[in-house]
């Protein structure tokens, strides 16, 4: 499905996390998504009960490491776009339409930009930052 998404988490025990981002992916998808896919390091917590009970693909990782997971679910990705997350992401609504038109559009690659839950100086200025590097 080359116009459908993949949704590729990288986990290492995010059980906090993981539920409140995939029920808010489900939420504010316009029916873009094909799969979710979480990529798991290892988790010792119920971070693979809560990615099943959502219907994500589980795929488990031979170690932990960020680029060793991500990679993992890529190459397990049945989709022909993807789209990386953090565990504690929340992706804005309507996001997998944005991503598709923007792909159909010529874009090869891109993000959007960031936003912290709780204010603070630092955090303010990294987000800023973030906007200018991208």
């Amino acid at each position: 499905m080359k116009d459908k998404i993949s949704v590729i988490i990288p986990c290492l025990n995010e059980e906090a996390a993981l539920a409140e981002q995939l029920r808010a992916i489900q939420e504010h998808q316009s029916g873009g998504i094909g799969e979710i896919i979480v990529a798991d390091g290892g988790s010792s917590d119920n971070t693979l009960g809560v990615a099943e009970s959502f219907g994500a693909k589980i795929v488990n990782c031979r170690k932990a490491g960020r680029a060793i997971q991500m990679n993992a679910g890529a190459y397990r990705a049945e989709n022909g776009i993807l789209y990386f997350l953090h565990a504690d992401t929340i992706p804005p609504a309507n996001f997998d339409s944005s991503i598709v038109s923007s792909i159909k559009n010529g874009v090869v690659s891109g993000c959007f930009t960031l936003k912290f839950d709780w204010q603070h100086p630092a955090l303010n200025f990294y987000a800023w930052f973030t906007k200018r590097k991208s």
